[in-house]
């Protein structure tokens, strides 16, 4: 972390314990606004305390650890990393730490890191695998809150969660909608609601699953009660954070689809989609929801293909085909695989048929495009 070898052989265990939570603090500050490569570097740092101050080996409280592989892990994921044998080590160590101290909570981490770690390669039959341990190992009520306080968020849970959309992906349907009712009814109620990140991240993944199967005004309902209403009405002092400019989309979409575009807020949602800027959400952002099982802008372009479906006005219709056209493009960008990356396996999938209609639409629109936006339905 910038010491040398000298510094380093002078540091009592107490020094190193609080280097280490130190950096664990930072690492997840700059994965909270987005910032990658210091996070990386933040995590990295405790790490190297941990491997080359000797005293490290008598810390009294080994778990304080565990926080540094796991921030490593996320932002490394977040940072765009590809290299397998770095993070299957890092994951090795990390279970082989945690069986050691014998500590299901932490051990239970591990599992959903480990879980992640091959889905993200492909592997989802191994990951369901990983994930059935886990869930005979994880106990909402003793684990939620101790594994939030050490991680910033509940990982074993959502770990639980994004294994709807592995089930999914290899078309075991009632398997996924069974996780969705059971992160629905028997997890994110017993969740802390004040952590209004750890519901949207446990929400995240189900509500395309129940999308898919004609239950998005239950998933509305569900993200509109766990999410928004508790943004609104239970926020402390953890602040904003980065899922915030997704409620307004999600909770539009959803909407939209649960109601095949019946719903009476079609023209606010097309006067929100109609600026520009709207809906635009980012590299970052997207990168972080693709890992999660769908990237940001591709609900925008979900929701520009409805409008354009549905609203009347030629030019309105050639704006959300156009604005929808492109977020999709660059959403399959991001997660189509590519000679050194498997890709986004399941972001890809998600957005593929919308890009897909977008393009067709957008084949056949006219050279003109000019005209006065004002919505007719």
């Amino acid at each position: 972390g910038g010491l040398s070898m000298n510094l380093l052989e002078k540091l009592e265990s107490s020094d190193v314990e609080h280097l280490i939570l130190l950096n664990v603090a930072l690492g997840r500050c700059y994965t909270n606004i987005l910032d990658p490569k210091e996070s990386i570097k933040a995590f990295q740092t405790a790490l190297n305390f941990i491997h080359k101050a000797p005293s490290s080996v008598l810390l009294g409280d080994r778990s304080i650890i565990f926080p540094v592989f796991s921030g490593l892990f996320v932002a490394l994921r977040f940072g765009h990393n590809e290299d397998f044998q770095y993070e299957q080590g890092l994951v090795k160590m990390f279970l082989r730490e945690t069986k050691l101290y014998n500590d299901p909570i932490h051990y239970s981490r591990a599992l959903a890191m480990h879980a992640e770690m091959l889905s993200r390669h492909g592997k989802f039959d191994l990951a369901l695998e990983t994930t059935s341990d886990l869930r005979a190992l994880y106990n909402v009520d003793e684990y939620s809150a101790t594994t939030a306080s050490s991680y910033g968020s509940d990982r074993s849970g959502q770990c639980i969660a994004q294994s709807a959309l592995w089930h999914e992906h290899l078309n075991n349907h009632e398997e996924a909608l069974n996780v969705c009712d059971y992160v629905l009814k028997e997890l994110l109620p017993k969740m802390d609601p004040q952590n209004v990140y750890n519901s949207f991240l446990m929400l995240y993944p189900i509500i395309w699953v129940m999308k898919k199967h004609g239950r998005a005004l239950q998933a509305r309902e569900a993200f509109g009660e766990f999410v928004v209403h508790n943004f609104k009405t239970r926020l402390d002092d953890r602040g904003l954070t980065s899922d915030r400019p997704l409620h307004t989309p999600i909770m539009a979409l959803l909407d939209m689809v649960g109601t095949n575009c019946e719903t009476g807020k079609l023209e606010e949602y097309a006067e929100w989609a109609l600026v520009e800027k709207n809906g635009l959400f980012g590299s970052e952002l997207n990168f972080l929801m693709g890992c999660s099982g769908r990237t940001a802008d591709s609900i925008t372009a979900e929701m520009c293909l409805l409008l354009a479906h549905h609203t009347t006005g030629r030019v309105e219709k050639s704006f959300f085909v156009r604005k929808g056209y492109e977020v999709a493009r660059d959403a399959m960008e991001l997660t189509r695989e590519k000679e050194e990356s498997h890709g986004m396996i399941l972001a890809y999938a998600q957005v593929k048929p919308i890009f897909d209609e977008l393009e067709e639409m957008h084949s056949q629109l006219p050279d003109g495009r000019s005209g006065r936006l004002s919505c007719r339905w």
